[in-house]
């Protein structure tokens, strides 16, 4: 390292949400919650495969810290579709209440010293 140059640090924060949360709270609280923690499990399975950081969650939100976009955006592309197949095998195998999830997500890149 050259003297003076300034060690920066990548951060990528990707935030998910469940869509509906309160509608379906309002609807069926039990089976909503049961579903939010089946997301969840998906989610904290595909951190350690990303590097991800979960830390911070609040009701259906979840705040994740990534040290590289690539590996958030994989993150989030690879949820969205292991929750469509959990969606799609609950519904075949019928929870008779079953309360079908869908996260939005969005992600910030940040360099900071």
């Amino acid at each position: 390292m050259v003297s003076g140059d300034i060690n920066r640090k990548v951060s990528v924060i990707l935030a998910a949400d469940v869509v509906g949360y309160s509608k379906h709270m309002e609807e069926n609280e039990n089976e909503t919650v049961k579903s939010l923690r089946r997301c969840e499990t998906i989610l904290r399975n595909l951190l350690k495969k990303h590097e991800g950081n979960l830390f911070n969650t609040g009701g259906d939100s979840f705040l994740i810290e990534f040290p590289s976009a690539v590996g958030a955006v994989l993150c989030a592309v690879n949820f969205q579709k292991e929750i469509k197949i959990n969606n799609t095998e609950c519904i075949k195998t019928s929870y008779p209440e079953f309360v079908e999830q869908m996260s939005s997500l969005g992600a910030n890149l940040n360099e900071s010293k």
